[in-house]
């Protein structure tokens, strides 16, 4: 431009004009394809930022204590590994941080240029730069209040959502269609309020100071180089130069300005990945230090992990107290023992402590103080991983996920003999109910296995512990919601699927450990019966009580 004003046209130099005007046209197309170039660059950056992210955010939660993870609403826990993961690298790392970097390199090069063409118009120009930081600065503590409110509504929303979907047979058994429609109508209302104050700011209060005083450095330099020009030690040229320079050096500022303010919003998004990232994890002495990886071989079977080789393994509680952090749940100073292969009743009214034992079993929980021994070896000594491959666990409500019952029963990706499935499917009383279904074993279980009743998630349940191999076999509560004829057929495949394995079964009804070889009664969390089922009918206490009341 400075040529073409100063030079070119003067002088009629058509010759000049024809190469001056065609860089004009072609440095812009080059910086095009530079700026789609950089634009690719900084997507496969972004992204690959929000991946690990994820993937580390995801991984911890795995290994994240119960106690601790129960605290968090699983709502909070998905928008963060999805969406805030996200906006971290893909929006804020993408969109504000790397072009913070790549707008600082321009200005630092059109500053130079302009230094070139005249330092006192340069230095009039710079007179906005501390006053848009100055204003930068101010409006970064208010974007991150913003932002961090707008947070806290997504995350109540997507906790909602967690909780009304699954449960949507409970509100409209209670008729709660209105009920639910108003109270996300309420959070529809109140998060519009903050989006709009957030909108609002990015748009317009963080937007038009800054462009009032880029209009304002502006003028300045329309000012100071009309009496530079006057004065002679400006030339026409020099000028216009100059002043189509004075709008990238401002749009490379407020670029940058903009990526410190977004860093408001980054900063907000990432105090919530911190919080999880915090929460402690699982204690588990044998994890490398070096790699984070368990010593396991999960390829190896139960059966050959078994130092006695045998089925079975001694269940030994020592003075065991624990409480969940609320009066009157837990266990206090319980002692008792189980030999290998036993097969051992848990029973006691609700909130006894009676699950207590399967959650610290399991090391769930970390016991307030004794010890919990297998095989007389400290729990808290063993790998978690060899501790949990030891046990098979039937719980009162079974998770399955939406997919075959096959992929449900080998879970997570074991490869199974069909010799070795059929036979632990009838151990479990299951193998005759998927041979009746057109796609056998290949049949979608539905969401949380919805499609299958109660008593047949509870026999997959029990086939899985079995194909598992384990010494310890767990049943918690598992047949406390099926009908008589249902709960039965369960006794009957616990009968086949305990044979040669330590078993212990917490009971709501005694009729599901009346064979067995010794009963626990818990009440408030204490241990105040111990014998077998006919000792116990025989002696007044509890177990008599509970009896007598179930008989009625």
């Amino acid at each position: 431009m400075k040529r073409l004003f100063d030079e070119a046209i003067p002088a009629g130099d058509i010759a000049l004009i024809v190469p001056l005007l065609v860089g004009i046209i072609v440095f812009p197309l080059l910086a095009m394809a530079l700026v789609a170039a950089q634009n690719y660059l900084r997507a496969g950056i972004g992204e690959a930022v929000s991946q690990s992210l994820r993937q580390a955010l995801f991984n911890h939660v795995l290994y994240v204590r119960m106690k601790d993870l129960e605290q968090v609403a699983s709502g909070r826990i998905i928008r963060a590994v999805t969406k805030i993961c996200g906006e971290i690298g893909e929006v804020y790392v993408s969109n504000e941080l790397l072009p913070m970097f790549t707008n600082a390199l321009l200005l630092l090069g059109t500053l130079g240029v302009m230094l070139y063409l005249n330092s006192r118009l340069l230095l009039v120009s710079l007179v906005i730069f501390p006053i848009s930081y100055l204003f930068a600065r101010r409006m970064y503590a208010y974007a991150e209040g913003l932002d961090g409110e707008l947070h806290q509504s997504r995350d109540k929303a997507m906790t909602y959502l967690q909780d009304v979907m699954p449960g949507m047979r409970t509100v409209r058994a209670h008729t709660a269609e209105p009920y639910e429609s108003a109270r996300w109508l309420a959070w529809i209302k109140a998060d519009w309020q903050i989006k709009a104050r957030t909108v609002t700011f990015h748009n317009l209060v963080r937007t038009l100071p800054m462009d009032l005083i880029q209009h304002f450095g502006v003028g300045l330099v329309y000012g100071f180089g009309a009496y530079e020009v006057i004065s002679g030690r400006l030339s026409i040229g020099g000028l216009v130069a100059f002043i189509i320079y004075v709008p990238r050096a401002y749009v490379a500022l407020e670029t940058i300005l903009d990526g410190y303010i977004a860093t408001g919003q980054a900063k907000a998004a990432a105090e919530r990945i911190d919080s999880l990232l915090g929460l402690p994890r699982e204690v588990d002495q044998t994890v490398h230090a070096s790699t984070g990886s368990a010593r396991t071989d999960a390829s190896a079977p139960a059966a050959a992990r078994n130092e006695a080789g045998r089925l079975g393994a001694a269940i030994e509680f020592s003075n065991v107290s624990f409480d969940y952090g609320r009066e009157g749940f837990g266990l206090e100073d319980v002692s008792f023992q189980i030999e290998p292969g036993a097969f051992v009743g848990v029973v006691g009214p609700s909130g006894g402590g009676k699950s207590t034992i399967i959650d610290l079993l399991l090391r769930f929980y970390e016991p307030r103080s004794g010890e919990i021994r297998v095989d007389g070896k400290d729990i808290e000594s063993l790998p978690l991983s060899h501790l949990r491959q030891m046990i098979g666990l039937v719980p009162q409500d079974v998770f399955l996920w939406n997919d075959s019952i096959y992929a449900n029963l080998v879970y997570p990706s074991r490869r199974v003999p069909r010799e070795q499935l059929i036979a632990a499917a009838k151990a479990a009383q299951f193998h005759g109910f998927v041979e009746s279904l057109p796609e056998g074993y290949e049949t979608p279980v539905g969401e949380r296995g919805l499609a299958l009743s109660g008593g047949e998630r509870q026999r997959l349940s029990l086939c899985r512990a079995i194909l598992e191999e384990p010494h310890i076999l767990l049943l918690d509560e598992a047949t406390s919601a099926l009908d008589s004829l249902i709960e039965r057929e369960i006794r009957a495949a616990l009968e086949r699927a305990r044979q040669g394995r330590t078993t212990l079964v917490v009971a709501h009804r005694l009729v599901t450990v009346m064979k067995a070889d010794k009963i626990l009664v818990l009440d408030e969390g204490r241990l105040v019966q111990e014998g077998t089922p006919q000792e116990l009918l025989a002696q007044p206490g509890l177990f008599q009580d509970l009896y007598e009341a179930q008989r009625l």
